[in-house]
């Protein structure tokens, strides 16, 4: 698969171009900079940032095409920047012009039995709508979203049938014709060994560890919000001698520093 740089590259080409691919090229109101914009502020491994991005379809948005995956599950720890990917994504499907929620799983669930399948069947029935009336992929975050990746059977009887049926309408969706415009991002807490398996299986989401990030990560990101927001510009080398003396300092300490 093509890395970030190389979709970057790609996109600008058919930009340039219009009159060869006239029906790949990129929204008209923004360029693909402007578009992948928000993934500038998510510091990842790069090769793991790759496959992400190409999990969650994002080529597939540029070229206005059906995705070739449904989504991803981002596991454990926390404080990783699941959550910051998440949000990247939520804005880079909304710069190209596609549907996108950020969806709330307190907000979902509920204490009737049978009421987290009805919610959760109306949150996917409204992206596959909107993907259906403007032919772009829809994307959904389920941030904090542990009881959507969980064993259905996990808890008392009751509270299995609760999932179960939430599962169940998942399934329906995930990697079948009905939600074929669908991408999901799952973040959790939990182990691989505690996802429910039907939620993880060839053709539907994948899953990836999300690791606190390298020494030349947390470089990465005292370079970016130093100059982001106008504090002064450093090298590459005064970056990591920055991330030497603050160690594995969380992302939103070093923002909320450079403010």
């Amino acid at each position: 698969f093509e890395g970030i740089e190389k979709i970057r590259e790609k996109n600008w080409r058919v930009r340039s171009h219009p009159q060869q691919q006239h029906k790949r090229q990129v929204s008209s109101l923004k360029d693909t900079g402007e578009i992948l914009a928000p993934l500038d502020g998510v510091f990842f491994d790069p090769s793991l940032m790759d496959e992400l991005i190409v999990r969650v379809s994002i080529p597939q948005l540029l070229e206005r095409k059906q995705p070739v995956y449904p989504g991803v599950i981002l596991f454990v720890p926390p404080g990783t920047g699941k959550s910051e990917f998440q949000s990247a994504v939520v804005q880079v499907y909304r710069n190209g012009g596609a549907y996108t929620e950020q969806v709330s799983a307190s907000n979902l669930n509920s204490c009737w039995v049978g009421q987290l399948a009805k919610n959760i069947e109306s949150t996917l029935e409204k992206a596959v709508e909107a993907s259906n009336s403007i032919g772009l992929p829809s994307f959904l975050s389920f941030d904090e979203g542990s009881i959507f990746a969980q064993k259905a059977d996990n808890g008392a009887a009751s509270v299995s049938k609760h999932y179960q049926e939430a599962i169940d309408v998942f399934k329906r969706y995930i990697g079948n014709d009905v939600g074929k415009w669908l991408v999901l991002a799952i973040s959790t807490n939990l182990l691989p060994q505690d996802f429910e398996e039907a939620m993880t299986r060839e053709g539907r989401l994948t899953s990836f560890f999300i690791s606190y990030p390298s020494q030349r990560e947390v470089a990465r990101m005292w370079k970016y919000f130093l100059q982001s927001r106008k504090v002064l510009d450093v090298s590459d080398e005064q970056a990591l001698e920055l991330a030497g003396l603050t160690g594995d300092e969380s992302g939103a300490l070093i923002a909320n520093f450079c403010y």
